[in-house]
């Protein structure tokens, strides 16, 4: 006992339930049995959370692999000076990973930064942002311990290395070169069948014989050619073997399901306004999903207790059930039930003199079945396999490599904005599933030779040492290599990124047991986390079938449309006693200053820039917390110095934004700020916003976040709406130089000059770049300018239009921000005309101007609104039924927005036709009862 750890005792010494490893399966155990009220320990013997779906640091992952990967011999279990009515049968560890295989490149550069790789153990996973992990997060409240970023894109890969981007909406469809126009046709006559098979419309409903037929049968029924076939069956349903070989299928995917990973697939799509595709990523990790459940479990109730080995199982000696478990310590625990990582197995006591009660359910326990195998790779390198893209999916369909690949190959590269590695790294995960350890090998090895360069040694017996296999070796082979001897192949690997880093290795799948003893399953070969979960809620409900997962905690029911409300980002803290909020009244007083400065300016071509003028301004977004926003202000003095003033912000959609006292982060990077522009990364900051005095372009654009008209809140922080303000009015004082002005000033007196002036300044500060001025200002402006440039002479110049560079240049994002303005406003605001807006809506599938549906649902959410006040205090049932149709509105509002070629929902139009008989009704009844005021004799007449 002595030379044992000083573990601490635990108390009390009996629970409920007793879960040890903190997978996720067990950990969403621990965390709705804590739910349930039931008293749950919860052991690990690792010092940190996930266990077989864990992200860790670079060296941890190398000692986790090669201890999963050899039995190691058992270590004796310490006395206990307890009971003595039960027996103690020792656990050993079964090897879960073979053939393991990790080469380091570059171990001098990895070892400065081991610590700051957040790699995953069961990798490539991502998650729909519709599928059911998302919705368990939600209704089980992990989700605020979480926060996520989207997949930027999704490729279907070749054997030359060629990535063919998914056409996963009709957007894409427009956009996609690689598709002709026959295809496009197809693409989108198959689409708009399964959009109407899922909305239950009466002529495109798919037939019950279609619906039990394979799926890529029905494809070919519906004459699609062989490459949408393998977008839709590879990369979209996300199928694992190859559907055209009956005889190598393993997993023949039926109509019926195919349709259902497209309507998952098509849900994901525009479920978060801030997720570009229907894939998102924890930040961080997949790891932070168990921690997240364990903190929920925490909060409910759950002892956790990190690196406790477990070393025995306790059974009664008469009756042979289970008591508890026996700890490194040697403390003994006692509980009800227990759950144990999938690593963890019961050997059949040897030499037992007489019969013992488990000597039929031990081996049961101890030869859980294998259903196959996964092989799994992770590289690192210093180049994005794609340029310009950093987070994104790759789906390598069967046969596409070579001819004997029979399994689906998917590869997901990781950049260091998701907080999994340092910058200028990239992490790619690999994976396949395999029947043996050597074509698991193969499979990966294809991939990597796909995409990456190996390193080349001079040293010929040093490059073999690196290829070497362990499944030749037996074990582990870990093989360090001075980064100075080797050199790239230029012959094969120019363009491709650089192998700094990888691991192979081939995992076992194991499932999960409910027995006198249960387990959780170990990661599976798919995608996303569906079928790990299913087998998770099973085993809760085969340990408590009496309880409910998960159950509700307030009346309020969260349905699929109630989820797209619900935000699934974390709160993430700030360090420190809160935020220091800076005084606004003196910053108002300079925002007046600087109006009264403005009405009063010269006619020089820095009228709105007077000392200290404004000459640069950098607005930042952090990528971790979007609420907090960072700007940097460059000012010219009086003597020609600038002035850095660096400022932050917390921009909460729920509240009222506040400006907090800061450190001058940026300025302290070294960068000049004259050389920033949008789209810059500078350590968590992502430049959204840049303004250049120097460098103006044609046409300008400032972000709706940072729109006075769109975003009223913004006039609660003037350091920031001033400088906005000023902007505005310098790029659009540089079209309105000119002798209308003086002709203005001419025929006004002194205190009408100042007038005029202040009239026309205030115009331009009252509105920003992404609005129009007010409508009758501009009206009266224009025309008392119409008269005046008659009056003198003056021939009334057509404004210019952008030139064709610039109109290339406009991209969709550009388009979206003036959505809820005509089109004719559009095209004033983008400075196009109409006709080359129409083409462009047309470039990117955009049959029709989207401002009428929008506005017809800002006219319908007002509507809710107001019947919702109204109800409040009437009915909270009914109340509560109006907002949440009204979110529903808005919800369609933002998916309209992100993608303008979407057309209102049928229900949505059915409402609205409501509403207008509603209206009519009301109307008509209304004349009709003021008919009846004006004429009673008429009406009294006609009723006698």
């Amino acid at each position: 006992m002595n030379d044992l750890p000083p573990y601490p005792p635990i108390d009390p010494t009996t629970f409920d339930l007793i879960v040890i490893g903190t997978g996720l399966p067990e950990s969403i155990v621990a965390a709705a049995a804590s739910t349930a009220s039931k008293s749950v320990l919860h052991l690990d013997p690792n010092p940190f959370y996930g266990s077989h779906f864990s992200s860790i640091p670079l060296t941890d992952l190398s000692s986790f692999l090669s201890f999963h990967s050899t039995s190691p011999s058992p270590s004796p279990s310490p006395s206990s000076n307890g009971h003595h009515d039960f027996t103690a049968l020792d656990f050993a560890i079964r090897p879960l990973y073979s053939s393991l295989d990790i080469s380091n490149f570059s171990p001098q550069l990895l070892d400065q930064h081991s610590r700051r790789f957040n790699i995953d153990v069961a990798g490539p996973r991502v998650l729909f942002c519709a599928d059911k992990s998302i919705d368990l997060m939600l209704k089980s409240g992990a989700s605020q311990y979480m926060e996520f970023k989207s997949i930027d894109a999704s490729f279907v890969g070749d054997d030359k290395g060629n990535l063919w981007s998914v056409p996963d909406s009709r957007a894409a469809i427009f956009k996609d070169k690689s598709l002709g126009l026959m295809e496009k046709n197809q693409l989108m006559r198959f689409f708009k069948l399964v959009q109407g098979h899922l909305a239950g419309e009466e002529g495109l409903k798919i037939s019950e014989e279609d619906l039990e037929s394979p799926f890529v049968d029905f494809l070919n029924k519906m004459g699609l050619p062989p490459k949408i076939k393998s977008f839709i069956l590879y990369a979209i349903a996300m199928a694992d073997y190859d559907q055209e070989d009956v005889g190598v299928c393993q997993d023949l995917l039926k109509t019926k399901d195919g349709i259902d990973q497209l309507a998952l697939y098509n849900a994901s799509v525009g479920r978060f306004s801030n997720a570009l595709g229907a894939l998102i990523y924890p930040v961080y990790g997949q790891g932070e999903l168990s921690q997240a459940f364990c903190r929920r479990a925490a909060v409910k109730g759950c002892l956790y207790v990190l690196r406790m080995p477990v070393t025995s199982l306790l059974v009664d000696k008469d009756s042979g059930c289970y008591k508890g478990v026996r700890l490194a310590s040697g403390q003994d625990i006692f509980s009800k039930k227990l759950i144990l990582d999938p690593s963890f197995t019961v050997p059949l006591p040897l030499g037992s003199p007489s019969p013992h009660p488990l000597q039929e359910k031990l081996p049961l326990f101890s030869l859980r079945d294998d259903r196959g195998k996964v092989a799994r790779g992770i590289c690192i390198t210093k180049t994005s396999l794609k340029p310009d893209v950093s987070n994104f999916l790759v789906v390598y369909p069967p046969r596409s490599l070579f001819p004997e690949q029979v399994t689906s190959i998917r590869l997901l590269q990781m950049g260091s904005n998701l907080a999994v590695c340092p910058p200028d790294m990239f992490v790619i995960y690999i994976s396949a599933l395999c029947t043996d350890d050597d074509q698991g090998k193969k499979l990966l090895h294809a991939v990597m030779n796909t995409l990456v360069t190996l390193p080349v040694s001079t040293n010929s017996e040093s490059n073999a040492a690196v290829q070497s296999e362990s499944a030749e070796s037996g074990g582990a082979a870990q093989n360090e290599t001075a980064e100075s001897s080797f050199t790239v192949q230029s012959d094969l690997g120019e363009g491709k990124p650089t192998l700094l880093w990888s691991a192979l290795y081939i995992q076992k799948l194991t499932l999960g047991q409910v027995d006198f003893i249960c387990s959780g399953p170990m990661p599976d070969g798919k995608l996303n986390y569906n079928d790990l979960l299913d087998a998770t809620v099973k085993l809760f409900q085969e340990i408590y079938p009496d309880e409910e997962f998960f159950p509700e905690t307030s009346t309020l029911e969260f349905s699929e449309d109630d989820v797209q409300f619900l935000t699934c980002h974390a709160t993430l803290q700030t360090c420190g006693q809160g935020p220091k909020v800076v005084g606004e009244q003196s910053w108002f007083a300079a925002f007046l200053l600087t109006l009264m400065i403005s009405s009063s300016s010269s006619s020089s071509s820095w009228s709105c820039l007077k000392t200290p003028s404004l000459t640069t301004l950098l607005v930042f977004e952090n990528t971790n917390n979007k609420e907090l926003i960072r700007s940097l202000h460059v000012y010219r003095l009086e003597n020609g110095e600038e002035n850095e003033v660096e400022r932050e912000f917390v921009f909460r959609k729920d509240g009222p934004y506040v400006e907090m006292a800061t450190s001058p982060f940026l300025r302290l990077q070294g960068f000049r700020p004259q050389e920033l522009f949008e789209g810059r990364v500078t350590g968590l900051w992502l430049c959204v916003f840049a303004f250049h005095a120097h460098r103006l372009p044609r046409f300008f654009f400032i972000p709706s976040l940072l729109s006075i008209s769109r975003n009223p809140k913004l006039k609660s922080i003037p350091t920031l709406a001033n400088d906005l303000q000023v902007i505005f009015q310098r790029c659009c004082g540089t079209e309105d130089r000119g002798p209308s002005r003086k002709s203005s000033k001419e025929t006004c007196t002194r205190d009408g000059d100042n007038y005029c002036q202040l009239k026309r300044s205030l115009l331009v500060l009252d509105q920003d770049l992404n609005c129009l001025p007010n409508s009758i200002a501009t009206s009266e402006l224009l025309k008392s300018q119409h008269t005046e440039q008659s009056a003198t002479g003056v021939a009334v110049k057509k404004k210019k239009r952008a030139d064709s560079k610039d109109i290339a240049r406009i991209a969709l994002e550009d388009l979206a921000k003036y959505f809820d303005l005509p089109i004719v406003e559009a095209s004033r605001n983008l400075n196009v005309g109409l006709t080359v807006l129409k083409r462009k809506c047309r470039e990117f599938g955009i049959p029709r101007w989207p401002h009428r549906k929008i506005k017809s649902l800002d006219g319908l959410i007002r509507d809710l609104q107001e019947e919702a006040e109204q109800r409040q205090q009437e009915d909270e049932a009914a109340a509560f039924a109006v907002a949440k149709r009204r979110m529903m509105l808005e919800t369609e509002k933002e998916s309209i927005e992100r993608e303008p070629f979407i057309e209102l929902k049928s229900e949505t139009k059915r409402f609205r036709q409501d509403i207008f008989k509603r209206r009519h009704k009301a109307k008509a009844l209304k004349n009709q009862c003021l008919s009846v005021l004006h004429n009673p004799v008429t009406e009294l007449d006609g009723n006698t």
